[in-house]
């Protein structure tokens, strides 16, 4: 029977599937030309560093895709990641993937990404929240992955693009270009001037007045007043501290000129 149907083009065939798998096709189709027509940049970095103010005004004015992600999986919650994935490690790959990454210093990092998932860390909403500072300390303390920062870069960078961040000097400015092949790497320090980072990336990726622009302001969040609080009364421990600032990751791209500052801030002596 059915080699007496009339031949059918692929878009016919398509368009004969549920609206939801027709828009993905359509969607994934438009996507892959895309990433053939000109090179993705994938904004690719740890949590809570800042980088919708890379990735938002850089989805402006790129004549690509530029992908966002924390995680370079094929199984990765993000339906444009996993068309990345597959496209980069399909049998005729792109030519080249620059990619942007940025770093915080471990401890505001950690403490920041501890209150942004208030509730899976405490057991409860913040909005009802009655946990003093102590409580909150002591869920930081035990229940927060505290090493993320320090094996990033390995453990994602490295792993996925073989590209080691630690194999040269980080220059004081803030911002460095690692060059590769295939998968060139621009990363900069996340406290560095906005003027410092919008010319790093005008340099790596040829955009002439392109200009970072601050989001994520936290201020409006349910967790700021906890937030707000823990930040004025919180005395870290001065083991955890130093396991933060006495690591590869910290002494790589901060080093002595942050450490007193990061201990007079998370150290109580603020």
């Amino acid at each position: 029977m059915n080699s007496q149907l009339p031949n059918r083009t692929f878009f016919q065939r398509v368009y004969e599937y549920p609206g939801h798998l027709r828009n993905y096709f359509v969607w994934k189709m438009g996507f892959c030309r895309r990433l053939r027509k000109t090179d993705p940049v994938l904004i690719y970095q740890m949590g809570k560093v800042a980088s919708r103010s890379i990735h938002e005004p850089l989805q402006a004015v790129w004549p690509g895709e530029v992908i966002h992600c924390h995680r370079f999986e094929a199984d990765y919650p993000q339906g444009e990641v996993q068309e990345l994935f597959r496209y980069w490690h399909s049998p005729s790959p792109p030519g080249r993937m620059p990619i942007i990454s940025l770093t915080r210093d471990p401890v505001s990092r950690n403490v920041s990404a501890f209150f942004q998932n208030f509730e899976l860390y405490t057991g409860v909403r913040p909005e009802v929240s009655t946990l003093s500072t102590a409580e909150l300390l002591d869920c930081f303390m035990q229940r927060f992955p505290h090493h993320i920062p320090l094996i990033w870069f390995q453990d994602s960078l490295m792993k996925n693009f073989g590209v080691d961040v630690y194999a040269q000097p980080f220059p004081e400015s803030g911002a460095a270009v690692f060059p590769h092949e295939r998968t060139p790497v621009l990363v900069m320090r996340m406290e560095s001037d906005d003027g410092v980072k919008s010319r790093a990336v005008q340099d790596f990726l040829g955009l002439p007045g392109f200009q970072v622009q601050r989001k994520n302001t936290p201020g409006h969040m349910a967790y700021f007043p906890h937030y707000k609080r823990f930040r004025e009364e919180v005395a870290l421990p001065a083991a955890y501290l130093d396991r933060m600032l006495q690591s590869q990751y910290f002494n790589h791209f901060y080093g002595p000129a942050f450490e007193a500052d990061i201990r007079g801030k998370w150290g109580g002596g603020a």
